[in-house]
């Protein structure tokens, strides 16, 4: 493996279509302009390095990168990329990490927007999120101990597991598909709207008007803090709340189970679904 160590790289892709690379040290950019620094590249990797260029790792497969920072000025840095393992990143651009296949960052702090589009397998472990539109339209995601605020969050994803996690946002889960969520805390207006197969396990979760038109919806032993007007329109097969909820709305069927239910709205005039509702609520039930 060639090794390059403690140089200012510029100009328009300077190692492109390079193999086994081990990066040391690298400026990309800073006084020298440029752009695509790598570019088609496999088996490189990159130890304490800096982007301040555009399109820092496109194209490129059997790349890790560790201790390294992508500066505001690198937007678009890791597009089209195959098997990409990151730790201890630091990424500020917008438009990071778009379409890529079997991506693993661990110990990753990315603030630029539009992060994770249209990825295949991507892991999220210990990191530090804040962006907008995050993993927008992305198959196969996984995310563990994971802190992720931004207003439009894991849109249209499809194949999610998610543990131990934290996810502030007013949209998040919009449309998503095949997705489970353990042990999470979930502060998100509009949470699972559209959703297809939808499960949340041991979640708290806060939120103006939650898992409404939702199908397949799932819900085992989750607090539900100030949520109101909650389920509108959705087929429930189980959710069992632990503690109340402030109210819920017209759902379609399924059984609810809950300590205590404020308010429970049924608009006849809207949908004729009464009768394959079971609403249960703990505190009337006579011993």
């Amino acid at each position: 493996m060639k090794k390059i160590k403690e140089q200012t790289l510029g100009g328009s892709r300077p190692l492109y279509h390079q193999s086994s690379l081990a990066l040391e040290g690298i400026l990309f950019g800073g006084n020298e302009p440029g752009e695509s620094p790598l570019n088609e590249c496999k088996k490189c990797s990159l130890s304490h390095c800096s982007f301040e260029m555009p399109y820092g790792v496109w194209n490129c497969s059997a790349i890790t990168l560790d201790h390294v920072t992508f500066s505001k000025k690198a937007r678009s840095p890791l597009w089209y990329n195959k098997a990409i393992t990151m730790s201890d990143v630091k990424i500020y651009s917008d438009k990071a990490v778009r379409e890529c296949y079997g991506i693993l960052l661990k110990d990753v702090y990315l603030s630029g927007d539009e992060a994770g589009w249209k990825c295949h397998d991507i892991d999220f472990n210990h990191c530090i999120i804040q962006t907008q539109y995050l993993l927008f339209c992305s198959v196969g995601v996984k995310m563990e101990k994971t802190n992720a605020t931004g207003p439009n969050a894991l849109q249209y994803i499809e194949k999610g597991e998610i543990h131990d996690s934290v996810i502030v946002s007013e949209d998040a889960f919009l449309h998503c598909k095949n997705v489970t969520i353990y042990d999470s805390d979930l502060t998100v207006d509009y949470l699972g709207w559209y959703s297809t197969d939808l499960k949340l396990v041991r979640c708290k979760i806060r939120g103006a008007q939650p898992l409404c038109y939702c199908h397949n919806l799932t819900l085992e032993d989750c607090v539900m803090e100030g949520c109101q007007e909650a389920f509108e329109y959705s087929d429930i097969i189980k959710a069992t709340i632990k503690g109340s909820i402030k109210s819920i709305k017209d759902p379609d069927k399924g059984i609810i189970e809950a300590d205590h239910i404020d308010q429970i709205i049924q608009d006849v005039n809207r949908r004729d679904t009464y009768g394959k509702v079971t609403i249960i609520e703990r505190d009337k039930i006579k011993p």
